[in-house]
């Protein structure tokens, strides 16, 4: 079996988890930020139709910092905990590149079985759908699959 065209793939796919995580944490940082500037236009609403003393509007102000605080952290785990596998990863791909089919799944997932793996499918035909997805997605840029 292509050991080499699978791990290609593979580290195509990584590639591809990066930039998901990445937009993930951008993602939850911008909703923190948008409820971080709703607490702070409540405040300010407050403030200006009833006078608060200053202890009551440092009290506000941290609760609203630890609240935006949990808020972006809440999200960041969620993304990391609910990262995709390499299966998902290639469904992604395959959505925003429909002319692969579902060559590339199965090429991972067959490549995932490695050589003891193989029950009834002929290695030759596994190493030649390895080559022929290695190098299709060769050309593309994959990380457009996570927008």
């Amino acid at each position: 079996m292509s050991d080499s065209d699978y791990r290609k793939i593979v580290s195509r796919l990584g590639k591809v988890l990066r930039r998901y995580l990445a937009f993930g944490i951008a993602e939850a940082f911008l909703t923190a930020l948008a409820a971080w500037g709703c607490l702070i236009l409540v405040v300010w609403l407050c403030e200006s139709m009833l006078y608060l003393a200053p202890d009551v509007k440092t009290l506000l102000f941290f609760t609203a910092l630890g609240t935006i605080s949990a808020v972006f952290l809440f999200l960041v785990v969620l993304r990391i905990l609910r990262r995709p596998g390499l299966d998902d990863l290639s469904r992604m791909v395959e959505k925003r590149y429909p002319f692969l089919g579902d060559r590339l799944i199965s090429a991972v997932q067959l490549g995932r079985l490695g050589t003891t793996g193989l029950h009834g499918q002929s290695g030759d035909l596994v190493n030649a759908l390895l080559g022929r997805v290695e190098e299709e997605t060769r050309r593309l840029n994959l990380l457009q699959a996570v927008s």
